[in-house]
């Protein structure tokens, strides 16, 4: 385990070591300027997953062909 440090290398580091990191790219996370923001909501349903609205509209076409 490392000590920790008030850094950015050192959080990256940590996000290097992080088994499930590469989940991250499974979730929208919203931009500005093209720049990644961090997202902090409290009342939320959190990130939206990527597949969200492909399984949505696989329902919505199923209900309309019920």
């Amino acid at each position: 385990m490392s000590i920790f440090q008030y850094s950015e290398a050192f959080a990256q580091q940590l996000d290097k070591e992080d088994p499930i990191f590469h989940f991250r790219e499974e979730f929208l996370f919203p931009e500005t300027n093209g720049k990644r923001r961090t997202y902090f909501l409290g009342n939320s349903l959190g990130l939206q997953p990527k597949a969200t609205q492909s399984v949505i509209q696989s329902v919505l076409d199923q209900w309309q062909l019920d």
